[in-house]
């Protein structure tokens, strides 16, 4: 029986390691027990990953709203290296410049920015744990507390507040994100979010659930409970998905999994 607690023990968790573990075990092992650095980026992670960067500066007044859009011009060839389908690289190019040709502060005016990619440590039954909130607010006069997380992707809901069919998984999984991030909230200020809110910037729509400390107990369970599968695993088998194996996963250029399809 191989163990790898050792390596575990000095393992500080986060929502995107546990997720990872679920999606594939295998990638988890790359990253965490094997330590491997290789993480071959994509045009996805790219994009998104300049857009969060210039909201960041945004709402932390490093970056003036009415600069923006000529920042992200001006700057995207330099932090979007990976390519797609040039239909797809089109069409993220144009939204992410409509979104910040259409952002709108003002509602902002009612609120404190209480942090801004703010970095959270907490322990769940002695794993540690660390995690970055995108945009934390408070109202200024019912001292609500509201969580935002920005976001590349569609919207989760239908109208009705049921998840899309397409977006449950996403639904499901960034939620428990969310809160997960609610812990090291209330041990800060002494309250739960009163709400959880995407922002999903290239369709420039919202996503607004209520907190629901049901569903805060289970995934704080939730997040136990796989770090305790982890620990069991003996195999870190991968799990193959075309779009992750081939698109997204940072070791799909070596994945020995990979290669044996091909």
């Amino acid at each position: 029986m191989t163990s790898y607690k050792e390596i575990l023990d000095k393992i500080t968790f986060s929502f995107s390691t546990l997720h990872q573990y679920e999606q594939c075990p295998y990638a988890f092992y790359n990253r965490k027990i094997d330590r491997t650095e290789l993480n071959e980026g994509n045009f996805y992670s790219d994009a998104g990953g300049y857009m969060h960067d210039i909201q960041a500066q945004i709402f932390a007044n490093q970056l003036n709203l009415d600069d923006a859009l000529n920042y992200y011009i001006e700057n995207y060839d330099n932090n979007v290296c990976y390519t797609a389908k040039q239909s797809t690289m089109d069409k993220k190019y144009e939204q992410g410049a409509d979104y910040l040709a259409a952002l709108d502060l003002s509602e902002l005016d009612n609120y404190e920015i209480l942090g801004v990619e703010k970095e959270v440590h907490f322990e769940l039954q002695g794993y540690k744990f660390i995690g970055f909130i995108d945009l934390l607010l408070q109202n200024k006069i019912s001292g609500e507390i509201i969580l935002v997380d920005h976001k590349s992707s569609d919207h989760f809901l239908k109208k009705d507040g049921k998840p899309l069919k397409n977006q449950l998984s996403n639904f499901e999984a960034y939620s428990k994100q969310m809160y997960l991030y609610s812990y090291p909230i209330y041990q800060e200020y002494g309250k739960y979010p009163s709400c959880i809110v995407w922002n999903h910037f290239y369709e420039q729509t919202i996503t607004n659930i209520p907190f629901v400390k049901e569903n805060y107990d289970k995934t704080l369970n939730w997040a136990v409970d796989i770090i305790h599968k982890i620990y069991q695993d003996e195999e870190f088998a991968a799990h193959l998905n075309y779009m992750m194996c081939h698109v997204l996963c940072g070791y799909r250029n070596s994945c020995e999994y990979v290669k044996g399809e091909e």
